[in-house]
């Protein structure tokens, strides 16, 4: 039996079993995504570098697809190799922007890593946004 002092963490816990455990499906995929994207790109990178290279920069929305749009890995991984190819140098400029700043970020004595990383993230995740559209639609002015 329980003690009335436990039953608000026994409801915390019951609520983040049912979130956790809830979608099983997506979960499968989000792990789908993130392992096959990850496997094929580093055996283009051990095969030739510059196959690795076009997949990793291909399937960098894959992941997010995955989550925010909740669709199956593999046509996940086709939309955003899709999307990306039209301007894949846009794309791969931005990673390299991106990984130019975190090293930065590890150059100015680690920490500046704790700064770089979430810039870096948010680069990617509003490139995403203005390309799925995401974002609400901005708030209209009503006229009085």
């Amino acid at each position: 039996r329980r003690s009335v002092s436990e039953e608000p963490f026994v409801a915390a816990s019951d609520d983040a079993n049912r979130f956790l455990f809830s979608n099983q499906i997506s979960k499968l995929d989000r792990l789908l995504a993130g392992l096959i994207s990850s496997l094929l790109t580093c055996a283009g990178l051990l095969l030739c570098l510059l196959p690795g290279i076009y997949l990793a920069v291909a399937w960098v929305f894959a992941l997010p697809l995955v989550i925010d749009k909740k669709m199956d890995f593999w046509p996940a991984m086709e939309l955003s190799r899709k999307v990306v190819h039209r301007h894949w140098w846009v794309f791969f400029c931005l990673l390299l922007v991106n990984v130019l700043i975190c090293l930065l970020g590890l150059a100015a004595c680690i920490i500046g890593v704790f700064i770089a990383q979430p810039v870096a993230f948010g680069a990617l995740i509003y490139a995403y946004e203005d390309i799925f559209g995401t974002k609400p639609p901005p708030l209209r002015e009503v006229s009085a």
